[in-house]
């Protein structure tokens, strides 16, 4: 855990009718996906998997159920994101211009990074847009679609010219549809609160619209997705055309036509390269850098991956992708199981794109200078008061002097956290990515990524959960090289 960084129904289109434009012929020389072998992914229990990996620099890849529709969750958020940022390039937005995140808003979601906490604070589009895809948060995506009209998010795709994209709606439609599904009475809710309902059982308020409040079973849960699933069409797409999307964004960065086209696709790959690594790239090599959008619902986990070799001047153009999307028919399998399975599946993913990678050599760089492994008690000791001097510059060496007295005799226990304290020095206030490569007794791989702060020195907290005993390996890629590497004990 870094501790640093802490239905579209067809009234709205018939209200606000798009803007006629061109549509934009896909270019069917950037990938001939159709040619690829097919990638044979085994999959348990009943799980439905389709997949475009593809490398371009070598015209590897394969594909599995390449034209089947699945479910995709929140994947489709680049799409919104890719019509903010055309907005943006034709001036039709700024970035800096806000919206009120309010009650009307807050959708009460566990993992949202919209909180009670942020009602009545005006929030950028910049903002929206970053934590929309990085977050995958739903109010953002709901107050970002709502700037700039549904209707331009759907002439946005319409515009593409690519098949097999359905209608995209904010999450908080499909919440109020699932609802419906089991009680009419739902229409007339307030969509926020009856999505706090639905995420989070929060019923405050809802006594003026339902009497008495229900109170759903497991099964009446599982059958409200069951209904929204097989009822409506929104948030779907087929592997091949989420791929050729993403073909047509490396295009539009690669061989822009126009400005706009290129601004657009800088922005919505340059987001996506902020985000965490997915379970399906766990086992992706230190020396490429991931861009990511996730989505998952009941018994769905999709997963859409980029990577990129080098970050020099910004660079953001793909060189492979690995779309990745699960569905279970039945809705039955738990994410958590899914999860499992992707991290499984990672290294055949990562065999097709990048072969058996040569061992990273590492180089010498000066920007890690401490790394103490301790107890998350112990780093936490010492990183508190970095952390509460709002992480001054002249924190760092305190921070750095108190890591540096933990011993590294230490043997951990096995199924508990493992701490990582770790200094940075000479940044020189640039972009500089960081890659975590954990490898446990058994050879299997963890990886995570993060950006750190835009300064010259800083300080890094990180934890990750041990479950194997013996030898662990840590390998830290600074931008992209092999800058440390270091062993603990578990047992």
């Amino acid at each position: 855990m870094n501790r640093f960084f802490l239905l579209i129904v067809l009234a709205v289109f018939a209200l606000n009718p798009a803007p006629a434009q061109t549509a934009t012929q896909f270019p069917a020389s950037i990938a001939d996906f159709d040619a690829l072998p097919p990638c044979d992914f085994d999959a348990p229990g009943g799980l439905m998997v389709g997949a475009v990996v593809y490398n371009w620099e070598t015209g590897d890849g394969c594909t599995q159920n390449l034209d089947t529709v699945f479910q995709i969750a929140s994947v489709p958020k680049v799409f919104v994101s890719g019509a903010y940022h055309q907005a943006v390039a034709q001036n039709i937005v700024s970035p800096a211009q806000t919206v009120r995140y309010d009650e009307n808003y807050h959708m009460g979601g566990r993992d949202d990074c919209l909180t009670f906490r942020d009602i009545g604070r005006d929030v950028t589009l910049r903002e929206l847009d970053n934590i929309m895809i990085t977050c995958s948060d739903n109010a953002a995506t709901w107050m970002m679609m709502d700037v700039l009209g549904w209707y331009t998010v759907s002439a946005y795709i319409a515009n593409l010219g690519i098949e097999d994209i359905s209608p995209v709606v904010p999450y908080v439609e499909v919440d109020r549809l699932k609802l419906i599904a089991l009680d009419s009475e739902w229409a007339d809710v307030p969509p926020a609160m009856a999505s706090r309902y639905w995420r989070g059982r929060d019923a405050e308020g809802l006594g003026e619209y339902l009497r008495p409040i229900p109170r759903y079973t497991r099964e009446d849960i599982r059958r409200a997705n069951q209904a929204y699933f097989n009822g409506y069409d929104y948030n779907r797409a087929t592997p091949r055309a989420i791929a050729q999307y993403m073909a047509q964004l490396r295009e539009d960065y690669r061989q822009p036509i126009n400005a706009v086209r290129w601004d657009t696709a800088n922005g919505v790959l340059g987001n996506m390269l902020n985000t965490q690594r997915q379970y399906s790239t766990q086992a992706f090599p230190g020396s490429v850098l991931v861009g990511a959008k996730n989505g998952y619902d009941s018994g769905v986990v999709a997963e859409l991956n980029f990577t990129v070799s080098d970050i020099a001047n910004y660079n953001r153009q793909p060189e492979t992708i690995a779309v990745i999307f699960t569905q279970h028919p039945a809705l039955q399998m738990a994410r958590g199981a899914i999860n499992d399975y992707l991290i499984d599946l990672s290294p055949q993913i990562s065999a097709v794109l990048f072969g058996e990678a040569n061992a990273a050599q590492m180089v010498t760089d000066w920007t890690i200078n401490t790394a103490r492994f301790g107890t998350p008690n112990q780093i936490d000791d010492c990183w508190y008061p970095y952390r509460d001097s709002n992480f001054a510059a002249g924190m760092v060496a305190d921070f750095e002097l108190c890591i540096g007295r933990i011993s590294q005799d230490v043997v951990f226990e096995n199924e508990t956290d493992v701490a990582l304290g770790l200094v940075l020095r000479g940044m020189g206030f640039l972009d500089t990515r960081l890659t975590f490569i954990y490898t446990a007794p058994d050879g299997t791989t963890r990886s995570y990524q993060t950006r750190a702060p835009a300064q010259n020195d800083a300080g890094f907290n990180w934890y990750h959960p041990v479950d194997g005993r013996g030898t662990w390996t840590l390998d830290i890629f600074v931008n992209l090289r092999l800058a440390y590497s270091g062993t603990f004990e578990v047992r």
